[in-house]
């Protein structure tokens, strides 16, 4: 890139955000020269965000987003050289891994079970955990080096294989319905509403630093929530908003999540 070009770089204020979007447009002016797609690894709700407005900047639209499933929150970014990336072309792919016995294993057991063979988040997608095992996305570069040593998970036995092609998971299955009422879209109304608290106390968790919000730690109680968005709120759960459109007869906001199982 120019250095015209990387003025758009100064509206991020954060180091690790402009260190992201240098990488997408570059990325940009690979795939230009090397006429093939090119992809960075899994990225977080706040690194797409990133990202995608880094190629609007730069003016890239043939870019698409996809984590291996329809509803996936960690997604790979795939730019096009002619046509938008499809699918099939992402770098990535699917393990299955079943445990021994009656254990009950939770996308933390998993998850630092990965970590622990060295591989680094970034090259490892949503875990979707059920009640026999969990398929894991990730890096295709790593997946046999994974299946191969994934044999014990969060202390039990397990059996670890790459499967010939993408799960069809349910994404209704992913999740549990929420619905409530709230007085505004503010952080605070959201936050009371999800984990049933009042919104003074509601307050005190987001000032403590214990909500998230699009994967980075949120402490402005007025902050609007939008649809699409994604609320954490610690020890409570992991939240996707659907609906806010309606409204009561008072007027107060019909909100619809769903809550991550």
């Amino acid at each position: 890139m120019t250095m015209a070009n990387r003025a758009f770089l100064n509206r991020f204020s954060d180091e690790e955000d402009r260190l992201l979007a240098a990488r997408a447009a570059d990325a940009v002016l690979l795939a230009q020269r090397r006429r093939t797609p090119q992809f960075l690894p899994f990225l977080d709700l706040a690194s797409q965000r990133v990202a995608e407005e880094a190629l609007a900047a730069v003016g890239c639209g043939r870019y698409a987003l996809f984590g291996g499933f329809p509803d996936a929150e960690r997604r790979m970014l795939g730019i096009g050289f002619e046509e938008t990336p499809a699918p099939a072309d992402f770098p990535l792919t699917c393990l299955r891994a079943e445990t021994a016995g009656f254990c009950t294993l939770t996308h933390r057991d998993y998850l630092g079970t990965v970590m622990g063979l060295g591989i680094t988040r970034d090259k490892v997608g949503d875990i979707v955990a059920d009640a026999k095992g969990a398929y894991l996305f990730i890096a295709e570069e790593l997946a046999d080096f994974a299946a191969g040593q994934l044999t014990r998970i969060g202390g039990a036995g397990a059996r670890t294989v790459r499967l010939e092609s993408l799960p069809a998971l349910d994404g209704a299955a992913l999740f549990v319905p929420r619905e409530g009422v709230i007085a505004s879209a503010r952080m605070d109304c959201v936050v009371g509403e999800l984990a049933h608290l009042a919104r003074g106390r509601a307050s005190e968790v987001i000032l403590a630093g214990a909500v998230k919000h699009m994967g980075k730690i949120c402490k402005d109680r007025t902050k609007t929530v939008a649809e699409g968005d994604v609320i954490t709120i610690r020890g409570v759960g992991k939240f996707r908003i659907r609906d806010l459109s309606g409204r009561t007869k008072k007027d107060h906001i019909v909100l619809k999540a769903e809550q991550y199982r």
